[in-house]
């Protein structure tokens, strides 16, 4: 048996008997200034929720999508399109971009699947994925604004890389593939390959960030600036995995900062003050002493005053520039 529910008026009040008529016929009766729009019925279809509708209709809408106004971009093996009044894109490859789709939706998804923003698979290796909002950092103009971000959305990006690691899954670390939401001020990396096995590699979070991101010509005070800069936020997104109580979401011995810090420096062209060797110090401290409370000690106190005197280093040595007047960089292409 159907379960009746009741019709909400929004914007307008109902007198009585409307409410008694409406109740009776289960349907609303309208008032003349009452449009359809001012009504509310419970479990009403929204525009875009594209995966609730029937596979044939959600096959055809992605098929009329293939157009060259919905055009996102392309990569060495597929093209992508956004999906109109929907939150999500359509990945299609190259070879089979002729054929249509298959006829049948699958929605059992692996992990992996998840990690590369997939929400549903489709035939000839065609997937819809979440469409994520914002734009490449290679393309977005204010290279400043990005590495002057707060140290959480580099934590975050920080977090998905290490959380495909765990995964077996490896960032294609390039500017591409790092999009900015600059209303949310968010981080996201959206182009990750499954491991081989035979070939395993060695996932550095932290440093494949630093590769993505950085000025490759290091020839200006505005170049040395930018690195600096995202340097330090990187260092502070790493660090704060090693607060106490924090369980970290990669073992400590994977946390790449001294590798992060030598691409730094292969990338540096000026002086660093000497306390920037007290800062390479103070983070071997922080790696140690958080191995310590994980086996049990009591380092609550001295890990907390490690990585408080840590940051002071990081804004005094790499960020002192944070809110300089200094010109956008050009990442390396």
């Amino acid at each position: 048996m159907f379960q009746i529910k009741p019709v909400n008026f929004n914007n307008a009040k109902a007198s009585n008997l409307q409410k008694t008529l409406a109740a009776n016929t289960y349907a609303p009766i309208l008032p003349r200034q009452l449009n359809k729009d001012t009504v509310t019925f419970c479990g009403r279809l929204k525009i875009n929720d594209l995966l609730k509708l029937p596979e044939k209709e959600i096959l055809n809408k992605i098929n009329s999508s293939l157009q060259k106004c919905n055009f996102i971009g392309s990569g060495g093996s597929a093209d992508v399109y956004r999906i109109p009044d929907t939150p999500y894109c359509i990945r299609i490859l190259k070879k089979k971009k002729a054929e249509t789709l298959g006829k049948s939706l699958n929605f059992s998804l692996s992990e992996s699947d998840k990690i590369n923003h997939v929400v549903a698979k489709s035939g000839n290796g065609s997937a819809i994925m979440r469409y994520i909002e914002g734009e490449n950092c290679f393309a977005y103009q204010n290279k400043k604004e990005i590495v002057t971000l707060p140290s959480e959305s580099y934590h975050r990006l920080f977090k998905q890389i290490c959380h495909a690691k765990e995964n077996n899954m490896v960032f294609d670390c390039d500017a591409t593939n790092i999009i900015y939401n600059a209303k949310d001020k968010t981080l996201t990396a959206i182009d990750f390959y499954k491991m081989d096995k035979n070939y395993p590699e060695n996932v550095n979070p932290l440093s494949s960030i630093f590769s993505a991101l950085c000025s490759h010509k290091t020839d200006t005070f505005q170049d040395i600036q930018h690195n600096k800069l995202l340097v330090g936020a990187l260092l502070k997104a790493g660090l704060k995995e090693m607060e106490y109580g924090v369980k970290p979401c990669i073992s400590i011995s994977e946390f790449d900062f001294n590798k992060l810090l030598l691409k730094f420096e292969a990338q540096n062209t000026e002086q660093l003050p000497a306390q920037y060797e007290f800062l390479k110090k103070s983070i071997t401290d922080i790696q140690c002493l958080k191995l310590k409370e994980l086996i049990g000690e009591d380092v609550k106190n001295e890990l907390g005053g490690k990585i408080k005197f840590a940051k002071a280093l990081i804004d005094q040595v790499l960020c002192e520039s944070r809110n300089s007047n200094f010109k956008n960089v050009v990442l390396w292409q």
